[in-house]
């Protein structure tokens, strides 16, 4: 292992977006010899900007640190002196594009995040942030002990890494399991239905609920969305064998707001515990 050598993860995301680019740090910093540090301490699951990574996910075989270091050895430089900010307040403190969350201005993210397909880089903390794991970036470097890797499609990597790496905190499975245990049959079916800032096609997925469930009343629901419309529609067609995690939901009749994104959220880190109990 390098020593002093680190990469820190930013995010601006939801959960999932989070946890891709989490797993392709890893990688990423198994490749370079790096120290990772997991930096969630931004506006979208924490109401007072504390870390609100170790509350939810326990990392294992992999070197790791919490504390951020006092460095100006930082990569990109625009980090030099806001290690301990936000991407949102370091973007702004830069006067660089910040379009929303979704931040994909091409400048933005050419100067404000390293790059995997690079893994040479000298500085002593490398900042990255990203809505993906980018483990395509670095197909070059799956030399060594991670050739086995270069055999395997982007997904699959995805999931050999989590299963060896990230662990999701106890009271999320004790969550699991209660709901499982209260809920679910001996046969179910998941339902995923995005109607917010992402669209499913709505009909579609009652034209395929209809074919799975139609001749057997036993089959179980597994509804989870991020928009109350949906759920009360298919709770009035299916009634009790709907069932979905109880969880806020904005006032306004909005579809489009995000619910990790929204200001009026009253509990942001119980929000990301019922991100990852869905």
């Amino acid at each position: 292992m390098t020593k002093n050598k680190f990469l820190l993860i930013k995010s601006q995301a939801g959960m999932g977006n989070r946890i891709l680019n989490l797993l392709g740090s890893i990688l990423y910093s198994q490749i370079t010899q790096r120290t990772i540090i997991v930096d969630w301490s931004d506006e979208v699951y924490s109401d007072d900007y504390s870390n609100v990574f170790p509350q939810l996910f326990t990392l294992k075989n992999i070197d790791q640190e919490t504390e951020i270091p006092d460095t100006d050895s930082v990569f990109p430089y625009i980090w030099k002196t806001n290690l301990h900010k936000t991407i949102g307040a370091t973007l702004r403190e830069n006067n660089l594009p910040n379009e929303g969350w979704f931040t994909r201005n091409p400048v933005t993210w050419s100067v404000s995040r390293v790059k995997f397909s690079c893994t040479n880089r000298q500085e002593d903390v490398l900042v990255n942030w990203s809505y993906f794991s980018d483990i395509n970036q670095m197909r070059k470097s799956l030399i060594g002990e991670f050739k086995s890797f270069s055999y395997l499609d982007e997904k699959t990597i995805q999931k050999h890494i989590c299963k060896k790496h990230l662990f999701v905190d106890k009271e999320v499975v004790k969550r699991v399991d209660y709901f499982k245990n209260k809920y679910f049959n001996q046969k179910n079916i998941g339902v995923h239905i995005r109607c917010t800032d992402r669209r499913n096609p709505f009909d579609k997925y009652l034209e395929i609920i209809d074919n799975i469930v139609r001749n057997d009343s036993e089959i179980c629901i597994f509804l989870a969305t991020d928009n109350y419309h949906v759920q009360n529609h298919l709770k009035k067609i299916y009634g009790e064998r709907v069932v979905f995690q109880q969880k806020w939901f904005p006032k306004t009749d909005s579809t489009i707001d995000r619910l990790h994104f929204n200001p009026d959220c009253p509990d942001k880190l119980e929000n990301a515990f019922q991100a990852l109990v869905l």
